[in-house]
């Protein structure tokens, strides 16, 4: 049992540092994409360069 628990656990922290990072990247890109756009840099390019939706672009 105490093995199933401390796999659960490790299974748990791997999950949470897999989300906390793909919230980094987002976090990121979304700035990136805020600094291009305030450039003039057309909504197209900012998401082919950053990967974020037109939409989310919009909403910067």
């Amino acid at each position: 049992m105490a093995q199933g628990l401390e796999r659960g656990m490790a299974q748990g922290l791997e999950k949470g540092h897999r989300e906390g990072h793909r919230e980094g990247q987002q976090d990121k890109a979304a700035e990136i994409a805020r600094n291009l756009k305030a450039g003039g840099i057309f909504p197209d390019a900012i998401a082919q360069f950053t990967g974020l939706t037109p939409e989310e672009i919009a909403r910067l």
